[in-house]
């Protein structure tokens, strides 16, 4: 056989990343249509149009924020390493994994996210190595800001401490305890994230 000139070797190369998009636009948009034609999609369809739209609009606005905040953590946790990139671009390389999870299972998309946040660090530091030392940051992080949250909750008596008996709150009430708990121990962290960096 003979070997393939180097201008039709660089022409398939060029093919392959956007053939590569595409396959991966076509699933995803199969697999929103198998779930827009499901009856559970039918079911949450019809309980958010019986929802509060103020109360939607407010869980939405959390759920944004929430993103860009653990965005900026992974951000944070890489830049400590010598990656420096926007926070778009880290919002962006985060969004990418989440919409992954949203369709796979088994939480493909965190692995994406591993991936594409280590292509920010130079090669020569070693990948691996740097982006275990990241990872282990941003879980340290996020466990403390779950703790936080938690120890915020028991405070205020949104979450029973086991040591007495829970007070009789609404179920209402307890979200928006917690809401505010996880509102301000962000603030709490993120100023103290750019104080240390």
């Amino acid at each position: 056989m003979r070997a393939c000139s180097p201008t039709i070797r660089r022409f398939t190369r060029g093919l392959l990343r956007p053939a590569i998009v595409a396959l991966a636009m076509l699933a995803t948009a199969a697999a929103c249509t198998a779930w827009l034609v499901s009856s559970s999609a039918r079911a949450t369809l019809a309980a958010a149009a019986a929802a509060d739209p103020r109360l939607e609009l407010l869980a939405g606005g959390g759920f944004a924020v929430s993103l860009a905040a653990s965005a900026f953590a992974w951000r944070l946790g890489f830049r400590a390493l010598g990656a420096s990139r926007s926070g778009v671009d880290a919002c962006a390389r985060y969004a990418a994994g989440s919409l992954v999870n949203t369709v796979s299972p088994a939480r493909l998309g965190d692995g994406l996210r591993v991936a594409l946040f280590a292509r920010t660090l130079a090669p020569r530091h070693g990948r691996v190595l740097s982006t275990a030392v990241a990872l282990a940051a941003i879980a340290l992080m996020r466990a403390l800001a779950h703790l936080l949250v938690l120890g915020c909750g028991v405070a205020m008596g949104a979450v029973p401490s086991g040591r007495c008996r829970p007070s009789p709150v609404s179920s209402q009430e307890v979200r928006l305890r917690c809401s505010c708990c996880t509102g301000g121990g962000a603030v709490g962290l993120s100023g103290g994230s750019r104080r240390r960096v």
